[in-house]
């Protein structure tokens, strides 16, 4: 009796030995601290931040202008996007906001090779409207890698009389250095979309 008992133990003690031995082993959890998240998203390129619109800083954006005269330090960045990210210089849209009542895009033009832009240009505002005073806005439309156009819309009020709209087209060559060249009159193989002055004036107006 007492040989089977101890049968029977040795018999658990090895079956529980290699159930131990065969067990899978359950791989540790593991996670990504918010400094390795940053440290990854390092690696992306400028162009890649703005195609992915992330958020960019002032900080961030500053290192990769060639001139910060025109973007204000205070306001609020973040990617638009990516105009012929396969050409010698791509444009790059960013957005400016000020969480206030300004809204702004900024044109950069950017080669691949580099950190920093070769021109830059504000290529679009919508600002409140405050309908007892002038107000003005500003649109873009890129026709190819070289050439592109700004559109001012003014609404000049006065007093008494029916709002005037004023419009001016501006137009822009990228040159092979990557500079931005206001050009005197329209290029001939472009079109420019067509303005509807009457859908430009507000009821405040009429």
């Amino acid at each position: 009796m007492a040989n089977n008992k101890l049968s029977c133990a040795i018999f658990l003690i090895c079956l529980l030995a290699y159930g131990c031995k065969n067990k899978k082993k359950t791989p540790p959890v593991t996670t990504v601290s918010t400094a390795a998240l940053h440290k990854k998203s390092d690696k992306l390129t400028f162009l890649d931040s703005v195609s992915a619109q992330m958020d960019i800083p002032f900080a961030q954006l500053k290192q990769h202008l060639a001139d910060t005269n025109d973007f204000p330090s205070k306001w609020f960045y973040k990617g638009d996007t990516v105009y012929y990210p396969g050409a010698d210089y791509s444009l790059a849209i960013v957005n400016a906001d000020d969480h206030l009542v300004s809204a702004h895009k900024y044109l950069l033009v950017c080669k691949h090779n580099t950190s920093e832009n070769a021109s830059s240009l504000l290529v679009a505002t919508n600002d409140d409207e405050d309908f007892g005073v002038d107000y003005s806005r500003m649109e873009y439309k890129i026709f190819n890698p070289q050439q592109f156009y700004t559109r001012e819309i003014e609404h000049l009020r006065t007093e008494g009389k029916k709002t005037t709209v004023k419009v001016t087209d501006r137009f822009y060559n990228i040159n092979k250095n990557g500079g931005i060249d206001s050009l005197t009159k329209k290029p001939a193989n472009i079109v420019v979309p067509v303005f509807n002055a009457d859908g430009e004036i507000s009821e405040e107006d009429n």
